[in-house]
């Protein structure tokens, strides 16, 4: 059967909501979404904080069989990280395809990166971090290893996986109050999530001034899905840098996770890079297991 390439307006993307679900089964943090929010999910949005796509050449590419969509690719241009370095490149924000159809998906990839060199881009890189659909991973983006077919596409065609992040979770059957410290006031912020439960923000202020806050959400910020009902997502824990190896990172995690079991979530989960050993001891320490690893993937094209 004769597969053709397409180029689809941003607005059809409606039509693709049952491939992104059979495409993405397999990986623990992709969440199968209706037809509307998945049309609207993939959308830039020029004021979201958590987000690094922008609206520039924002591009739907779908490979097609007797005019059913069994594939599709993203693509876009921006600024990437890689290895700490910011870079333009050609991205490749999602690539999917049914199982069974790596045909279509190699197909994808030949015209993606034939695209790419048209416009004279250097690089790609593909599952980039920040340039994700808020129903993967948590909007950060990169790619499951579980996704085998796809992670062996790209690195079958040259790309080479970076930026590698695990994703742990927790359960929140034990969660005491934390010892109180003389020298750290402990503030706690509740605000209206888009469940039944809180969005929540804990801070560290030394002498009235913050030097760290830990900053959880309702997993439904990212899904409406029943398992992220009473799920917090940990976006962000960080304290000042000349503040850091004095144990306010734990005691900012702790109270978040007492925070979090107070308010009905059973579970929390987060992202951290893998190469952040301080932080996946600690996290470890708090009882945190790995429940799965991610990477973009780069290519030069040499141009």
């Amino acid at each position: 059967m004769t597969l053709s390439i397409e180029e689809w307006a941003m607005g059809d993307a409606y039509r693709l909501h049952t491939l992104w679900k059979e495409a993405t089964s397999g990986a623990p943090t992709c969440y199968a979404v209706d037809a509307e929010t998945f049309c609207a999910g993939i959308l830039p949005d020029e004021e979201d904080d958590e987000t690094c796509a922008t609206s520039q050449s924002q591009r739907l590419i779908v490979a097609t069989q007797a005019s059913e969509p069994v594939g599709f690719a993203h693509l876009g241009a921006g600024s990437v990280e890689v290895n700490g370095e910011a870079l333009d490149s050609g991205i490749i924000r999602f690539l999917a395809f049914a199982p069974g159809s790596s045909i279509a998906g190699q197909a994808l990839l030949d015209h993606a990166e034939h695209i790419f060199r048209d416009e004279g881009q250097p690089r790609i890189d593909a599952f980039p971090i920040y340039h994700g659909y808020p129903f993967h991973n948590h909007k950060v983006g990169i790619l499951s290893d579980c996704l085998v077919p796809l992670c062996s596409l790209l690195v079958e065609n040259g790309y080479h996986p970076h930026a590698s992040h695990l994703t742990l979770e927790r359960s929140l059957e034990s969660t005491p109050l934390p010892e109180p410290r003389p020298d750290v006031d402990i503030v706690v912020e509740k605000t209206i999530g888009p469940g039944s439960r809180p969005d929540i923000r804990v801070w560290a202020r030394i002498e009235g001034e913050a030097k760290g806050n830990c900053r959880t959400m309702s997993g439904l910020r990212y899904a409406r899905h029943d398992s992220l009902d009473s799920c917090g997502y940990t976006r962000w824990l960080g304290v000042s840098e000349s503040y850091r190896q004095r144990g306010i990172g734990r005691v900012l995690l702790k109270r978040a996770l007492h925070e979090m079991r107070l308010e009905g979530y059973t579970t929390t989960r987060l992202n951290v890079r893998e190469k952040n050993l301080p932080a996946l001891a600690l996290y470890a320490s708090e009882g945190y297991t790995t429940e799965d690893h991610s990477s973009a993937y780069f290519k030069d094209l040499g141009a």
